[in-house]
């Protein structure tokens, strides 16, 4: 029963994952689009470093940090870490004639790191590496009638 929970509650989960936006800038229309940051909660919160390692903290931006990873729990060292990123953004686009509001939350990066023997770990995860996250309407009036080029784009 609590397998079929799990699962369920999985699967709702990552329904909104696929395809999600994670802005809503007009200028992600340009190329690649917003480029997102490439670091846990733990390097951002300290200025983007990526040097340090612990046992509990997963740094995707030095992978010989994995080799720390793991706890002694009698007389065995392993256990499994992992971590998850969400964020939140509250986006404000004015111009002259009108004023939108608008909120996104994304998973910024998942993460799953273990280790393998005395001063080892391995580690995999998922981390998007730009959003995209536009709808653009150009209106335009020409000798032979109205126009109307809709630009919408996700991910």
């Amino acid at each position: 029963m609590i397998r079929k929970i799990v699962i369920t509650i999985v699967y709702i989960t990552t329904i909104g994952l696929y395809a999600q936006d994670g802005t809503v800038s007009p200028y992600s229309f340009y190329g690649i689009g917003d480029l997102k940051n490439n670091s846990t909660v733990e390097n951002q919160m300290m200025g983007g470093i990526g040097v340090y390692a612990d046992s509990i903290h997963i740094n995707l931006k030095n992978p010989a940090a994995f080799g720390k990873l793991g706890l002694e729990v009698m007389d065995r060292e392993g256990l499994v870490t992992y971590t998850a990123g969400v964020s939140n953004k509250q986006f404000t686009l004015k111009s002259f004639t009108a004023e939108e509001e608008s909120s996104i939350t994304s998973l910024d990066y998942l993460a799953l790191g273990f280790s393998v023997g005395k001063g080892l770990g391995m580690g995999f995860g998922i981390m998007p590496y730009s959003s995209v996250g536009y709808n653009l309407v150009d209106d335009r009036t020409e000798t032979g009638g109205s126009l109307t080029n809709v630009y919408t784009g996700e991910g």
